[in-house]
This record gives C-alpha cells, structure tokens and sequence, in this order.
C-alpha cells in the first residue's frame, strides 16, 4: 500500500520514507512533492542546489542571503498562485511513471490539505501519516528552523491522515515500529517481520 508523510520540518518524515525504502522486501521508492520544485531551483542556482545553504538574490534593489528551503518555498508559492495544484499534479506525471514498474511509494513531504485531498482522490487505498513533534524537538534535531511562516509549515494541521505519530519522544525505531503495527493491523501488511529485509 501506497504511503503519505504529512507534517512539518525536522518531524520524522524523511526518515520513516527511508525506512520504507531500505527494510521491505518490496522496497517503496520515496517520490517526493517538492522533486519538481527542486528541479526549477536547481536551474537559477546549479544542480548542486540544496534546501540547507543559503543563496545570494536581489530583491528590491538589495543584495540578500536566502535560505534553499525558502527559495523552494517561494517557487512552490508562485506556482500555486497560478494553479493551487499545480506541483501535486506533476507528482502525479512521476507517480503514474513509478507505478507503471509496480513500485510502492512513499510521499515524504506532504504539507497541505489540497495535496492530501488529491493523493486520497487520486491513488487509491493510499494510507495518509501525520507525522509531528514539538518546536522544540524538532530544532534539536535539525538545527534553526526555516521559513516557519510558510503555509507549508502550518498547512498540515489541517490536512486528513489515517494515523498520527506524535514523534516528540520517540526514536526512529519506535515511530517506525507505530507504523508497522498500523499496516500489520489494518491488513495493509501481511505481517511485521516476514516483509523485512
């Protein structure tokens, strides 16, 4: 069964995506959102661009240094003012692209109820995580917090799952783990360990 991480920075989604991707015998292949994004960025700021640098840009006539998470945030924000679905229907190009070789995929970057409302509406059975962890957790684990004001770090608060995992205290194993139990219980899995590598 297909899986979305929905959540903010630094709560554990990548890592669960991973997980996915290294463990199953059936491996998943993370396919994220924001690859498209990244793709746009890398053409004004190279192929080696990098959401965790900063950047030089003029803006209203002053030299500035602009973190990459913000630069994806703002090219993600543009976009959707045109079509608000504009980045979720290209992950549907590279999804249906990836399902054709029958891979599973795990969405690590889910930020909005629109994208969540899409994903149900257009992969069927797709099991819908929340992931999140305090402020506080989430800095200790990833350094200062960037672009929090962006819509893209709030929006999941409001965005349809299936499970919640509250990562604040827990480590990767134990929310991994979580996860496990959900599929193993909801008959999404065959069982907990016979489909580990």
């Amino acid at each position: 069964m297909n899986i979305a991480f929905v959540g903010p920075q630094g709560s554990g989604k990548s890592t669960l995506a991973a997980m996915l991707e290294q463990r199953r015998v059936h491996p998943y292949t993370v396919l994220p959102i924001a690859e498209t994004i990244r793709t746009v960025a890398a053409l004004g700021y190279g192929e080696d661009f990098d959401k965790g640098k900063h950047y030089s840009q003029r803006r209203l006539g002053l030299d500035v240094e602009v973190s990459g998470r913000e630069i994806l945030q703002e090219i993600g924000a543009q976009l959707r003012e045109l079509d608000a679905s504009f980045w979720i229907k290209a992950w549907h190009a590279e999804y249906l692209k990836v399902k054709s070789a029958n891979r599973l995929v795990a969405v690590d970057d889910v930020r909005l109820p629109l994208e969540a409302h899409y994903l149900r509406h257009h992969i069927p059975g797709i099991v819908i995580v929340r992931v999140h962890a305090t402020a506080e957790a989430r800095t200790q684990r990833r350094g200062v917090l960037q672009g929090v004001s962006d819509v893209t770090e709030f929006g999941y608060l409001q965005t349809e799952y299936d499970l919640q995992i509250d990562t604040t205290d827990l480590t990767a194993e134990d929310s991994y783990a979580i996860l496990r139990k959900h599929m193993v219980n909801n008959g999404l899995w065959q069982s907990s360990y016979e489909e580990e590598s």
